[in-house]
């Protein structure tokens, strides 16, 4: 679990419902992954045939743009993203929508599946891992649909980093982003 010291203060009101769910077209496939870091249930347009994505968009997921046409469409929340670059278009969503640290539940998914990942048995995973791992590393999760394996390294800690980096450019103070 995440957790974070926020001034009171700052913390804004979280306006995307818990827990939230989106959806981003093929401009934002970079944020798309990143919301998938942060514990998001996310479709990702790349991951459909042409055409049958905005199909698989349910009224309860928050429809991500960049794109003018898509801006107004009907049925749904949508969000505009007017940045061009993936961390100030995740600063952008970050105040957009009010996310909060505390709304974040990261490595919890499936980076290229979005599937909820699950914990694994050591020995479920040595051919899956590089051998530095295997013999560093004790505690594995993976995803049941496409079988890829997470652990806990250097990367988890980077991306925890990049984490609080965009919420403080947000303008949300954060203190001590860590996973439980």
């Amino acid at each position: 679990m995440l957790t974070a010291a926020m001034d009171a203060a700052k913390a804004p009101q979280s306006t995307i419902g818990t827990p939230a769910s989106f959806a981003v077209e093929r401009t934002l496939g970079r944020l798309g992954k990143w919301l998938r870091l942060m514990g998001f249930d996310t479709l990702a347009e790349l991951d459909y045939p042409q055409g049958e994505f905005m199909r698989h968009i349910g009224a309860e997921r928050i429809f991500l743009t960049r794109r003018e046409r898509l801006r107004d469409s009907p049925g749904r929340k949508t969000l505009f993203i007017r940045a061009n670059d993936p961390a100030e278009q995740a600063v952008d969503l970050i105040r957009q929508a009010a996310i909060r640290v505390e709304d974040l539940r990261p490595f919890t998914r499936c980076i290229l599946c979005n599937e909820k990942t699950e914990a694994v048995a050591r020995s479920a995973v040595p051919r899956s891992v590089p051998d530095y791992v295997w013999n560093t590393q004790t505690h594995f999760s993976a995803c049941p649909k496409c079988g890829r394996v997470y652990w806990r390294g250097s990367h988890t800690e980077r991306a925890l980093k990049k984490l609080g980096d965009l919420f403080t450019a947000a303008g949300f103070a954060r203190d001590g982003l860590m996973i439980h």
